[in-house]
């Protein structure tokens, strides 16, 4: 849409431009004329979310929080003031004091409409049953009525007239965080100061106990929960601990650890002695050896000696009890008696090997006494090792049967203290848990100190009046919907109402243009004439000096778009000029005869154009233009011999038609068939798009066209241009 034809479109519209914002305007004052006057109540409640002193920061700022909990603290209180429960119970307060008789809810204090719905909600039985009783009690009686949905309370409190509905508080309620303080500034406002201060102090009592309710019950939950699991993980550990008592009393099991330990350490302890021992008894047999080899005959003699061998038995068996008893705690007195006895039999042992001595021959040299002592000594060795040895490896299967039996013990004790352990571990945690729930609840009741700041305001001043505001503010919106709407409706008009969409559609030089006579103007006669006289001068540049009558055809895309009419005008306005013009139809049907009263010269409309070769008189005087009509053509087949006979194409397109593909393509199909100039005619324009097109011509009064004659020289073979004269 080009920007000239947005002043003439206004213009144009200026009616309903007008009109509408101020009919708008006038039914928002008739709307809103009668409100009543506002009154704002304001309070201020501190929260400590940011700032306040906690357990958990000694320093007076909660250590642990960030900017993102503190605003999502302040949005949850937000909206736990919104909230249908806590508008909900306002509600029902705010309905207590009405029906008690509080002098700060009355209907003097109401609105006539808020009255008027009151005294058709409440039913009478209910006023009678609440008046005089103290408003404790109204307000017990009342939220018992709500929970049970009596449709009183329902209406009273859900729908939309009710002054003390939800919909009601909700419409003026405000909450909002003061900056990035604990404070949070909270404003209602009413038809009457009273009403507003009291609304707003009733929600704050709510909402303060809702939320204070709300956080207590959700750590005491959590509370209980932890101390519920902390009972059930001590039962647990009991019940395991017990379990281990019991299997170890059973098993005469004290510490397994140390139990295992010991009997690993004593079983190294005895294979170590018995490698000492068994050393020691290789080298005492060697010895002995080499005596028995000295002493044949003695050793042959003390093995048939039946009191010696008794005693070497005697004295083994009590070597090995000896060796129990060193090796058995808590029985050493008995070790003495025992050493006491070996050393007699050992003695007598001695004694008896005396006896043997008469027949020793060393060959060396060596004393017998001396050789049979030795011999004594080292049997009595022998058989004292071999007593320990055997005490030893008896000593070393028992320690090896106590080990065995007790490593499945081990393990049994172990998988029961792996299950204490775990048992520990989580009564640890859930105790953890529970002692941070705790100092968390302790905390949150420290914390919980929210309180009001600035009490409730008692408003002295109505609210300024938005009444002009608001049909101001509808004047200008309606004004600025009705001008967009204008505006759109001629941008998304496809038709194609001026000059401009007229070269962009067709591409075609523009010759001329005819107003919408339907709507007849003022000017409409001087209009017509300028703009005829634009067509003619199109067409002066294209006549020759020859005696060829300049042939023009008119043809447009689709029918009824005006040929007929514009071609039997144009046929005047030349034959007017001083031009001998006659129009031909091609269906060859006949036309009303049009005749200028500028001349004298015999002017005709043709039937038909059959045959057009040379000039085409009617009388005596040739025709200097030919103005042919042709038939639509999107119904119609082109006379190709014409048009190519022709001298110049004039396409009527009326202004207020779509112009559409299927237009495009039948122009293009013509202009290829054509090798002379065609020219676009707009039919049907606006008087905007008319004044335009004339520019200052419009001022101005056409009084006359004069013919300029041929002189007698040329009369018959040549032309003059004529000339349209105009004076201001």
């Amino acid at each position: 849409m080009n920007l000239h034809r947005i002043k003439p479109l206004l213009i144009k519209n200026s009616g309903l431009i007008i009109v509408f914002p101020l009919l708008v305007a006038v039914l928002v004052y008739f709307l809103v004329g009668d409100q009543p006057r506002q009154y704002t109540s304001n309070a201020s409640v501190y929260t400590g979310f940011a700032s306040g002193y906690t357990l958990e920061s000694a320093e007076g700022g909660n250590g642990s929080s960030s900017t993102n909990s503190e605003w999502s603290s302040f949005d949850n209180l937000i909206n736990m003031i919104k909230a249908k429960s806590t508008l909900e119970e306002v509600s029902v307060r705010l309905l207590a004091h009405y029906l008690s008789g509080s002098p700060y809810v009355n209907d003097t204090l109401l609105h006539k409409d808020a009255v008027d719905f009151l005294s058709n909600t409440i039913p009478a039985r209910v006023r009678r049953q609440m008046a005089g009783k103290p408003y404790e009690s109204v307000l017990k009686e009342l939220s018992a009525g709500l929970r049970e949905k009596e449709q009183f309370m329902e209406e009273v409190v859900n729908l939309e007239g009710s002054p003390f509905g939800i919909r009601a508080i909700m419409a003026t309620l405000k909450t909002s965080r003061l900056g990035s303080s604990d404070m949070l500034e909270v404003s209602f406002q009413a038809t009457n100061p009273t009403l507003a201060q009291l609304t707003l102090t009733q929600l704050i009592d709510t909402f303060i106990k809702k939320y204070k309710e709300t956080k207590t019950g959700e750590i005491k939950s959590v509370v209980a929960y932890f101390e519920n699991q902390l009972k059930e993980a001590s039962i647990v550990l009991k019940n395991k601990e017990d379990s281990l008592q019991i299997y170890s009393s059973s098993n005469n099991i004290v510490n397994f650890e140390e139990d295992s330990r010991a009997i690993s350490f004593h079983r190294k302890d005895i294979e170590n002695q018995i490698q000492q021992e068994m050393s020691a008894l290789a080298s005492t047999e060697a010895v002995l050896n080499q005596l028995n080899a000295k002493l044949v005959g003695v050793r042959e003699r003390a093995s048939r000696n039946t009191n010696l061998n008794d005693l070497r038995d005697s004295i083994s068996a009590l070597n090995t009890k000896l060796f129990v008893l060193e090796n058995s705690p808590g029985k050493q007195e008995n070790v003495a008696a025992l050493k006491a006895r070996i050393q007699q039999l050992e003695a007598r042992s001695r004694r008896e090997t005396n006896g043997l001595s008469a027949s020793i021959n060393s060959g060396e040299g060596v004393p017998p006494s001396l050789l049979l002592t030795s011999w004594i000594d080292a049997t009595l060795e022998v058989d004292r090792i071999k007593a320990r040895v055997r005490s030893l490896r008896e000593l070393q299967v028992a320690r090896q049967s106590e080990f065995n039996s007790i490593l499945p013990a081990g393990l049994v004790i172990n998988r029961l203290k792996r299950d204490i352990t775990l048992a520990e571990q989580n009564y640890l945690q859930v105790l953890q848990n529970l002692n941070a729930s705790r100092l968390k609840e302790q905390g949150l009741n420290t914390t919980l100190n929210m309180r009001v700041f600035d009490a409730p305001t008692l408003p002295a001043d109505a609210e300024p009046s938005k009444t002009n505001m608001l049909i101001l503010l509808s004047f200008i919106a309606a004004l600025f919907l009705v001008t967009g709407y204008v505006v759109g409706k001629d941008m998304l008009d496809t038709t194609v109402k001026d000059l401009d969409t007229l070269r962009k559609r067709t591409g075609l030089p523009f010759a001329g243009a005819l107003p919408d006579l339907t709507h007849p103007n003022a000017g409409a006669g001087s209009a017509e004439v300028q703009l005829f006289n634009q067509c003619i001068n199109t067409i002066n540049p294209h006549f020759q000096e020859d005696a060829s009558p300049l042939v023009i055809t008119l043809f447009s895309t689709q029918a009824g778009d005006g040929k007929t009419y514009y071609g039997k005008k144009l046929l005047k306005y030349l034959n007017a000029s001083g031009y001998k013009t006659v129009l031909s139809s091609s269906t060859g049907s006949e036309l009303s005869h049009e005749a200028s009263s500028s001349t004298s010269s015999e002017v005709a409309v043709m039937p038909g154009y059959a045959d057009l070769p040379g000039p085409v008189g009617m009388g005596k005087a040739p025709y200097q233009i030919v103005l042919v009509e042709l038939e639509s053509i999107n119904t119609h087949v082109l006379p190709i011999n014409l048009i190519k006979r022709a001298d110049l194409s004039l396409i009527i397109i009326p202004s207020n038609r779509k112009w559409t593909s299927a237009d495009d393509h039948i122009l293009d199909i013509y202009k290829t068939s054509i090798s002379h100039p065609a020219f676009s005619i707009l039919n049907r324009i606006s008087w905007d798009e008319a004044r335009r097109l004339m520019g200052s011509g419009m001022n101005r009064r056409i009084v006359e066209t004069i013919e300029v004659v041929a002189d007698n020289k040329s009369a018959g073979t040549g032309v003059k241009k004529p000339v349209t004269v105009m004076e201001s």
